[in-house]
């Protein structure tokens, strides 16, 4: 009804403030559909503030992210995704993978390395680092095995994302190297800490 409402006076821009917040999913899919076909059909801007960064996967052309008040990072969807430049943006963008440490490791993490200790780090693939086979070419160049606890894949405006939590088994020296690779080949990594 409030978008009916507001489409009656031929807007050029529909402003639409969390118009799919507290909604299930079934209802929340049929208002973006709507959205899509106001957009497509009567050629109108929608202005789509949400928190929700799967309605901005799933509807938005351009995104433009907002931290403390201010504008911190805009672009199209694609970009945000493919090169998020601020941490906000990298804080989005996990938000909308499914990835959690197992109880287990997370008891066993520790800040410092130790003997018996190795890395557990959380990586953070885009664009075409998604499809690179980084993984097994750091076990290969650096000596190390990989264990995958938990990784995930999206799209966002035609482009591949993911993470993965990973726990690299090798000696200090070459965990580091192997890190530093990862680096060097645009993956964001972080060191959770190491399990013991």
């Amino acid at each position: 009804v409030a978008i009916a409402r507001a489409l009656a006076s031929d807007p050029k821009v529909l402003l639409c403030d969390e118009a799919t917040s507290a909604l299930d999913p079934a209802t929340t899919q049929s208002i973006l559909e709507l959205l899509r076909e106001i957009n497509r059909k009567l050629n109108i801007t929608i202005l789509l503030i949400t928190h929700e960064m799967d309605v901005v996967k799933s509807i938005c052309h351009e995104v433009a992210i907002i931290g403390g008040g201010e504008l911190v990072e805009k672009g199209t969807v694609g970009d945000i995704f493919a090169h998020p430049k601020t941490e906000l943006a990298h804080q989005f963008i996990r938000s909308t993978l499914d990835l959690t440490i197992p109880e287990d490791y997370q008891a066993r993490l520790q800040e410092t390395r130790v003997d018996g200790s190795y890395p557990l780090v959380r990586l953070e693939f885009t664009g075409a680092t998604v499809d690179a086979p980084l993984m097994t070419q750091i076990a290969r160049k650096f000596n190390i095995d990989v264990s995958i606890l938990s990784s995930d894949l999206d799209y966002a405006g035609g482009v591949k994302f993911g993470m993965m939590v990973a726990e690299l088994f090798g000696n200090e020296a070459d965990d580091n190297a192997a890190i530093q690779f990862l680096r060097d080949n645009n993956v964001k990594v972080e060191v959770l800490g190491y399990v013991l």
